[in-house]
């Protein structure tokens, strides 16, 4: 009830806002054409203020519209940020329910072994599950579901794309000073752009690093592709650069963009054997050099 309530009120204050806003263009057309059609000193000198007022408004409210383009920007960026991490988490679900079915049968399995004196077709098979287990544990290491959902979405999106990709995660992320769709957001982006930069290699790599230290939390995407030309390098953070065929270059640009209103930054380091983008996002609301 409370969210129809909210949605009435907002439509009845955009109807407001259109209806005002009608008022003053027609009031401001008014007066532009009596400055331009009549002749009457004294008319005109009454009606010059009232022009030169609805003038200032107009600007005043163009000015006030692009600020909420921005914010609309900010808002809808953070509302797709959410439902990213809604889908992950979802997923996440999905896939511990599955492990906890399939870890009951693996139990069966493994006790019909034993009860058979196969010991070592037990050993073997064990070692099997306990392998799988640990690659569904390895992106469970934060304090951050979300974020926890993100990675083991990107192991099982790497596994299809015959990636090796490498988590190593030192940090929780207990305190991290912004939400956690931001963060899924960032490493979204950083590992998706790695893996298209790897397409098409035989023995494709990644490395995936969280941790801390003092003054700041730290991320760092490592890949074996392509080194990046340093002609791209200055501006591989630009809103709408992109080397792909199909691409829109928004996502470095977010990156760029989240970790820097933070207070925090990103680098990037490109050679033969690897590329690497460093983030760190201070721990303080003061902006680090570094992490």
């Amino acid at each position: 009830m409370k969210l129809r309530k909210r949605r009435i009120n907002a439509q009845k204050a955009a109807l407001l806002s259109i209806v005002m806003n009608s008022i003053e263009v027609a009031l401001l057309i008014g007066l532009l054409l009596l400055d331009v059609f009549t002749d009457d000193p004294q008319l005109m000198h009454f009606a010059r203020p009232f022009s030169t007022i609805a003038l200032v408004v107009l600007i005043v409210e163009g000015l006030t519209s692009v600020r909420d383009g921005f914010i609309w920007r900010k808002t809808n960026q953070q509302n797709e940020m959410m439902a990213d991490a809604m889908d992950q988490l979802d997923e996440l679900n999905i896939q511990l329910r599955k492990q906890r079915h399939d870890f009951l049968n693996h139990l069966q399995v493994v006790y019909s072994l034993v009860d058979m004196k196969e010991n070592d077709e037990a050993v073997r098979y064990m070692e099997t599950v306990y392998g799988e287990m640990r690659r569904l544990s390895a992106g469970m290491k934060t304090d951050k579901p979300a974020v926890n959902a993100l990675l083991q979405a990107k192991l099982a999106q790497a596994e299809d794309k015959g990636v090796r990709l490498q988590l190593d995660v030192t940090s929780p992320l207990t305190d991290l000073p912004v939400n956690d769709w931001e963060l899924c957001r960032v490493l979204g982006n950083l590992i998706d752009n790695g893996m298209d930069a790897m397409e098409g290699m035989a023995q494709p790599e990644m490395r995936v690093e969280l941790y801390e230290d003092l003054k700041s939390y730290g991320l760092r995407v490592t890949n074996n592709g392509p080194e990046i030309p340093e002609t791209n390098r200055q501006r591989i953070f630009n809103t709408g650069f992109t080397t792909k065929a199909a691409g829109h270059g928004l996502g470095l640009s977010i990156v760029k963009e989240i970790l820097e209103d933070a207070g925090g930054g990103i680098l990037l380091e490109s050679d033969a054997q690897r590329t690497a983008f460093t983030g760190w996002i201070p721990k303080s609301e003061q902006a680090g050099s570094a992490a």
